[in-house]
């Protein structure tokens, strides 16, 4: 009788189905396809051709279906559209974005079908509010909680309608009417049969033949007795059965059609995976489909089918990742300690991932890929840092720079620091725009010389007439292009000061060049009374008057010596005194050569040394085994021994927060990385927070003490945070109800991340998962029981570490590493929703649990 009761529900809203609403009626192995769209592209230029080409064909099939989106929809794709197609694509890296892109634009598109379906949905809505009191109450109930959450779903995209379309179809599936005797009954089943055939059209031909005559045959059945009406009911029943929707019939053709052609490129998938496939498939194709229920469970078989094959090129790239796995192993010392803690932890939960199907295969190598990621080069960290000091270098120069440079160096600087650091490629990202911004600091000196530069090239304007017409030429063409650079950066006016001088370098002055052209002249005239010099004179004198021809004459300073090297080769000419002397005269020029040494650079011998009362603190000071000249550039260290302060209670230390130039701290504060020159052998000194409160303190952990309840209680007294964000993750699976994770409570919170780690909703990567394995090493011992913070305990950690100003209004300092963003917390609000905090406004609220929040361990003692 529930399938009778079920049907008039259902014919109230199965108009929407004309419109192509209904997300089933899609067939699956386009869901496949678009899923496999919106996953991560691969790197290589190969697949990112392939896979923009089958963006800008979507576009296309779109434009082709115009008709089919809202109005709005198409007019705020189109836009986007625009911009995408107009982004270069030249690298690999530009054809993923423009790709990406081009997605993007492409969700904004809403089908027509689906925003009128959705329509009438909440018409249905309406007509069922009427028909309230025909149903049960329980199960009038279970539609309206199912229905406010149907309601609660966004529905600015196509498959966020699709969704709530599906949700409110399911929530009207709750609903079931109260008792009805026979007749009714029968009744019921007479309209629905007569409603159907208003929506004729979207069963198949075959299928509605078949169905009118067993309604003929059923209608024609007598109804006098009990009996006989229950048998007439039922008939009704199964005749509305044979009715098969056209779109589940396609859906089915659709896949088998894929069978076909995956058929076509069987080599490109490993022999393991189609035998699999082949024997799901074959069982899939003996299943009946003879009904409208029978074709979508045969078509989610074949889809199921299809699903396990795997192709060689995913295969073969899933071994190369953990062959690059390997080969990181062999230069795990050339990577930094924490990247190769955090990349080991990432490499552990990925290798645990199954890979039995394509996506599974495609998720764990895109896993494994993300933990190499994690791996950074000390040589990429000492580059950052090596970078990072000379920008305090160059706060120290300020005064040199112009002001204009100063101010695109700070803009530049400003956007460079707030990038992160996190990965290999955000170090080198981060370190070259560290360096681009420096680039763009123009000293003063360097910029006065390229004006000096260029008014000399004016001055030489009023000399014109001086120079060789030729020299001229060739200076000008030199100077055009020289006056055509660039002068944006230090090394750009360098080289256009440089260019500019070589400009100048060609201009000859005339008299120059007259001096050498008579030179030469007179080397002519020598040779004409060879017979008058020593032939060994002579011998010296052709021999060093080849290489002064062999000279270049194409500036005035080489014109110059030219002259020079040639009057230096006639003076090695002796008259013969046997033979009648001519008289001669000769200019000497004499040339000084200027001796440039080295400068003798001595090693220092300057110390500094960092002390602490280590009988009462724990942790260690840091070592400076470095000896500096004088005034030479010290870098205060960091506390990189942990060092915590006197106990105050329960194992709570004083805070480290800087160092002093005298013990009892009364001296000079030097903060860590502050930099400054020595002058004398220096002592630091470790400076610890006072008074007994202990928030904000050291916890047992080594974290941030940010909760005190004031006594014992069941879960301990104290609450500490980590000492930082731990990866941005999702909160856990959605449609899913953890049981126990609804504590919110201070207290609460370890046994929420338990409940979540033991449900089904536990997934790798998690935020849950994450605070669990989260470990850390402090004085020697290590800290493993971290959880996920519940509601309120992540409420209380906003206040004490992240406002600034406490639940008792006393200010402090936010401690580096917390962020104003949005933090998980372990509670759940319902099946797809959990609880997070927005530290810039301070609010709480239900979040979706699939989204990427941040996460921040804490733990109790």
């Amino acid at each position: 009788m529930k399938k009778s009761i079920l049907v008039q529900c259902i014919v109230v809203i199965i108009i929407f189905t004309l419109f192509g609403g209904c997300k089933s009626l899609k067939p699956k192995l386009n869901e496949t396809q678009e899923n496999s769209n919106a996953s991560k592209i691969n790197e290589s230029a190969e697949i990112n051709d392939t896979q923009l080409n089958s963006e800008k064909k979507s576009a296309d099939d779109a434009e082709k279906n115009k008709a089919d989106y809202t109005k709005e929809s198409w007019d705020e794709y189109h836009n986007d559209l625009k911009k995408a197609l107009a982004m270069p694509e030249k690298t690999a890296d530009e054809k993923k974005a423009k790709a990406e892109a081009i997605r993007d634009a492409l969700k904004k598109l809403v089908k027509l079908a689906n925003k009128n379906s959705l329509d009438f949905q909440k018409k249905a809505l309406e007509n069922a509010e009427k028909d309230k009191s025909s149903f049960t109450s329980d199960s009038w109930e279970e539609f309206q909680k199912a229905l406010q959450k149907a309601l609660l779903m966004p529905e600015t995209t196509d498959a966020e309608i699709e969704a709530k379309i599906e949700a409110i179809e399911n929530a009207f599936k709750k609903l079931v009417k109260g008792n009805q005797d026979s007749k009714t009954a029968l009744e019921s089943e007479k309209k629905s049969a007569t409603d159907i055939a208003k929506y004729k059209v979207i069963y198949t031909s075959e299928s509605w033949a078949d169905y009118q005559k067993a309604l003929q045959d059923a209608l024609l059945m007598p109804e006098t007795t009990e009996d006989e009406i229950k048998a007439k009911t039922l008939a009704i029943q199964d005749a509305l059965k044979k009715l098969i929707k056209i779109s589940a019939k396609k859906a089915l053709d659709s896949q088998k059609k894929a069978t076909t052609e995956v058929n076509k490129e069987k080599s490109t998938f490993t022999a393991e995976s189609w035998d699999d496939y082949q024997k799901a498939l074959q069982e899939a194709l003996l299943m009946p489909e003879t009904t409208d229920e029978e074709i979508k469970a045969k078509t989610q078989a074949i889809q199921d089918a299809l699903k396990k094959l795997i192709k060689e090129t995913t295969k073969n790239a899933l071994e190369d990742e953990k062959k690059a796995t390997n080969e990181a192993d062999k230069e795990k010392s050339s990577f930094t300690t924490e990247s190769w803690d955090e990349y080991q932890k990432a490499l552990q939960k990925a290798l645990l991932m199954p890979e039995t199907t394509e996506e599974e295969i495609k998720a764990k190598t895109a896993a494994i890929l993300d933990a190499l990621k994690k791996l950074i080069k000390e040589t990429s960290k000492k580059t950052l840092e090596t970078e990072k000091k000379s920008i305090k270098d160059a706060d120290k120069e300020k005064s040199i720079f112009t002001t204009e440079s100063w101010d695109d160096y700070q803009k530049a600087l400003q956007e460079a620091l707030l990038m992160p650091e996190t990965t290999e490629e955000e170090m080198k990202a981060k370190t070259t725009a560290i360096q681009n911004a420096l680039k763009k600091l123009i000293k003063q000196t360097t910029q006065s010389t390229l004006e000096t530069e260029k008014k000399t090239t004016k001055d030489t304007e009023k000399e014109k007439s001086s120079f060789t017409a030729e020299s001229w030429d060739d200076y000008q063409k030199a100077l055009q292009k020289a006056l055509l650079m660039p002068e944006t950066t230090e090394e750009e006016i360098q080289a256009k000061t440089e260019a500019i001088k070589n400009a100048l370098k060609k201009l000859i002055k005339s008299e120059n060049k007259n001096a050498l052209d008579a030179v030469k002249k007179s080397t002519t005239d020598i040779e004409k009374n060879k017979n008058d010099y020593t032939p060994d004179s002579w011998n010296a004198f052709q021999e060093a008057l080849k290489a002064a021809l062999a000279l270049p004459e194409t500036t005035d300073e080489e014109v110059r010596i030219k002259s020079e090297a040639i009057k230096n080769a006639m003076k090695k000419l002796i008259i013969d005194s046997t033979k009648k002397k001519t008289e001669t005269g000769t200019n000497f020029i004499a040339v000084n050569n200027d001796f440039k040494g080295e400068i003798d650079m001595s090693t220092g011998s300057l110390t500094v040394t960092y002390y602490a009362d280590t009988t009462q603190i724990l942790g260690s000071v840091p070592i400076d085994n470095y000896y500096y000249p004088t005034k030479g550039t010290v870098v205060v260290r960091n506390n990189i021994g942990n060092l915590a302060g006197k106990e105050i209670r329960d194992g709570i230390r004083q805070r480290f927060i800087k160092w002093n130039s005298k013990p009892d701290g009364s001296g000079t504060d030097f903060l860590p990385g502050y930099s400054f020159q020595i002058v004398e052998n220096t002592q630091f000194y470790a400076i610890f927070t006072t008074g007994n409160d202990v928030l904000r303190k050291v916890g047992v952990g080594g974290g941030w003490v940010f909760y005190d309840a004031g006594s014992k209680q069941s879960w301990g007294r104290y609450l500490e945070a980590a000492n930082e964000d731990v990866t941005s993750s999702a909160w856990g699976k959605s449609n899913l109800i953890v049981k126990g994770a609804d504590g919110i409570a201070i207290g609460t919170g370890q046994q929420n991340t338990i409940d979540i780690i033991n449900s089904d909703a536990a997934e790798i990567n998690k935020a849950a998962d994450i605070c669990y394995a989260y470990t850390t090493t402090f004085c020697g011992k290590t800290i493993d029981d971290w959880f996920l913070p519940s509601k309120d305990e992540l409420n209380m950690l906003y206040l004490n570490l992240g406002r600034g100003r406490d639940e008792n209004d006393v200010v402090y300092t936010i401690p580096a590493g917390i962020t104003n963003g949005y933090y998980w917390s372990s509670s759940e609000s319902d099946d797809r929703l959990a609880w997070l905090h927005y530290f810039k406004f301070g609010k709480q609220h239900a979040y979706y649990k699939q989204s990427a929040q941040g996460v921040r361990p804490i733990r109790a003692f």
